[in-house]
């Protein structure tokens, strides 16, 4: 005879990368400081790690950051090709997509928080993420800002 066991809905089932887990605060400065380069794969390996329920939610919304990007870019390239847009600054238009991706990064951290903080009281214990934070900024944007330039990559995956 089968025994049925009792699971919340909203109950993270961490993996065996537990030791991976982070507060989804640190994928989010990461996304403000260094780039979705980091913050957006941080992001998903945090979400499995914990063993979120509502990973597919995360999923969604790291794509949508993805190509929403994608498409702001193209559109500011489509946009600047044109003799009455070239007198305006595409810094500004570049804003837009700095704002939708902050915006993604911010709902991947609300998505991400709950079944964080369920972890973490029922005692997970979670790794400080501000050393990878800081060494991304100083070591590695540098390098992956000079590797792309100005590029249609460099909008996506910038910033």
């Amino acid at each position: 005879s089968a025994v049925a066991r009792y699971q919340i809905p909203d109950d993270p089932r961490p993996s065996t990368q537990e030791g991976l887990i982070v507060d989804p605060l640190w994928p989010l400065f990461a996304q403000m400081l260094v780039g979705s380069w980091l913050a957006l794969p941080w992001f998903v390996v945090n979400g499995l790690a914990l063993g979120s329920p509502t990973k597919r939610r995360e999923w969604l919304l790291a794509g949508a950051s993805l190509l929403g990007s994608a498409a702001l870019a193209w559109t500011i390239m489509l946009l600047w090709s044109m003799p009455a847009v070239r007198s305006i600054d595409p810094a500004y238009a570049l804003l837009a997509v700095t704002v939708l991706k902050l915006g993604c990064a911010y709902g991947l951290y609300m998505v991400q928080h709950r079944p964080y903080e369920l972890w973490r009281y029922y005692g997970g214990k979670p790794k400080n993420g501000m050393l990878l934070v800081i060494g991304a900024r100083i070591l590695a944007k540098p390098a992956v800002t000079a590797a792309l330039g100005k590029s249609v990559l460099a909008m996506i995956v910038l910033n």
